[in-house]
């Protein structure tokens, strides 16, 4: 409504990753006027947001799945990777307790931290300070869990694409 303001693209980026990317839910308001609709503003920034969400994640550099306790993630050489995603079965709890990503920039060669975390549920969206185009694979390993980890999707993101 007109006087409400609405949020930059750039506010609702963040607030996805603040929340979405952090096993949560992201309720969206929508202003609806006395005659049922949207203001036009907020319906182009609410699409705006969609739309980066699918340009962003729709479609990974590189992904993959599994039940254990660690996984690797090979990604095209060139690729400027700057985000990772972990996602687990969670109609079976959430089972993830703690766990680490590292990195390997040459095939064969060691792996670096990249980061860690104690939960995933949903989903965990990780957003590294800066793009890479040096990583060969990410390594996911989970150090705790209660059960068997489900890991339904564990995948890297392009940078070009957000």
């Amino acid at each position: 409504m007109p006087g409400y303001g609405v949020r930059a693209l750039s506010d609702l980026k963040t607030v996805y990753h603040d929340s979405v990317g952090n096993n949560a839910v992201l309720e969206m308001d929508f202003a609806i006027d006395r005659t049922g609709n949207i203001e036009a503003q907020q319906a182009a920034s609410y699409k705006a947001f969609g739309d980066w969400i699918r340009s962003c994640y729709g479609k990974p550099a590189a992904s993959t799945s599994g039940n254990s306790s660690q996984l690797v993630l090979p990604v095209p050489a060139g690729t400027s990777i700057d985000r990772v995603m972990i996602q687990e079965m969670v109609e079976y709890g959430e089972r993830v307790r703690n766990y680490t990503v590292e990195t390997q920039t040459q095939t064969g060669g060691t792996w670096s931290p990249f980061m860690t975390g104690q939960a995933v549920g949903n989903k965990r969206i990780y957003v590294a300070p800066q793009a890479s185009t040096g990583f060969t694979a990410f390594r996911l390993t989970v150090s705790a869990s209660i059960g068997v980890p489900l890991i339904t999707n564990f995948a890297a993101f392009e940078s070009t694409n957000c």
